[in-house]
């Protein structure tokens, strides 16, 4: 059985490959649960996007200066116990 913690770093590792670039910041695991057959690990990872960019047509400084605004968005990552594998990956709606 793959622990908690392989079972995090596979999460990790296949949502980074599939959001090659880059267009997030600050990945960080949000929660981790067992499914009640003990067939997979539930693994929600939450990151910021960026709502929308910055502005053309301003110096460089000004768009050094300007705020970026973000969202914080969540999926949950569906790994196979057993095999570590991922099989799954959904957005997490908060209620």
């Amino acid at each position: 059985m793959v622990n908690i913690k392989e079972a995090i770093v596979k999460a990790m590792e296949y949502f980074d490959l599939i959001y090659d670039d880059k267009k997030y910041s600050d990945l960080q695991l949000e929660e981790v649960e067992l499914s009640e057959d003990s067939s997979y690990w539930l693994i929600t990872l939450g990151y910021r996007v960026p709502l929308s960019p910055k502005p053309h047509g301003m110096s460089l400084l000004e768009h050094a200066m300007a705020p970026t605004i973000y969202s914080k968005e969540y999926k949950i990552l569906k790994v196979r116990s057993n095999t570590g594998d991922v099989v799954s990956m959904k957005i997490r709606q908060l209620t």
